[in-house]
């Protein structure tokens, strides 16, 4: 018996009631209501800092065919080897113009916008 009791006082000793006063719930809300709070500000920090990464990094969408869609349409036997070239050669137009305005708009952002 006296083990007994002396184990139920060891236990009362070594692990007392975390929360005993309301004023400790209260500490206990708050500081938690504080973690969530920095939690969510480092999440948004942490998604703002990746859209600013990622922002330079995007792909423009894809419209119509690529060359390596041309080709794989060539190979199947889709297109001739002359519908091929044709259709290769007005991607490569339209490539060099859209280049063209990219740096033609570039060159008048530099400049303040002024015409040249």
């Amino acid at each position: 018996m006296a083990d007994a009791l002396f184990l139920t006082n060891l236990a009362a000793v070594a692990l007392p009631d975390p929360i005993k006063t309301e004023h400790d719930k209260a500490d206990l809300l708050m500081w938690g209501i504080v973690l969530f709070g920095l939690t969510l500000i480092a999440g948004a920090i942490v998604m703002w800092l990746r859209h600013g990464y990622l922002k330079g990094q995007e792909e423009p969408p894809r419209e119509g065919f690529t060359l390596a869609d041309l080709r794989a349409m060539r190979d199947r036997g889709d297109l001739t080897a002359n519908e091929y070239e044709v259709a290769k050669n007005k991607m490569v137009a339209s490539f060099k113009r859209a280049d063209q305005k990219k740096k033609k708009g570039e060159a008048t952002q530099g400049d303040g916008g002024a015409n040249p």
